[in-house]
């Protein structure tokens, strides 16, 4: 479960399939398109997983191995700008 948080701005940004990079036995690697992001939304974009209060919540379990992932903000100039979600371990 990713949470994308935009403080003082509409929720309006799109966001792609995930697309697995990686094969089993390998660090994991991904990317979620980001469609149409402006300038600010990119500005102020944080992407982390939920906390384990909020899975809890949601009625989801939050297995461990989820810790390990990490995520970060990739901006092009020639095609769409992503999120990549990569561990690094297999």
């Amino acid at each position: 479960m990713l949470v994308a948080m935009f403080p003082g701005l509409a929720l309006g940004l799109g966001l792609g399939k995930l697309q697995s990079n990686s094969a089993l036995n390998e660090p994991f690697s991904a990317r979620i398109d980001l469609i149409s992001p402006t300038v600010e939304e990119l500005d102020s974009l944080k992407v982390l997983l939920a906390d384990p209060d909020a899975f809890r919540r949601a009625g989801i379990l939050r297995p461990h191995l989820l810790s390990k992932l990490n995520f970060s903000i990739k901006q092009t100039e020639s095609g769409p700008d992503y999120i990549l979600i990569t561990t690094d371990d297999p």
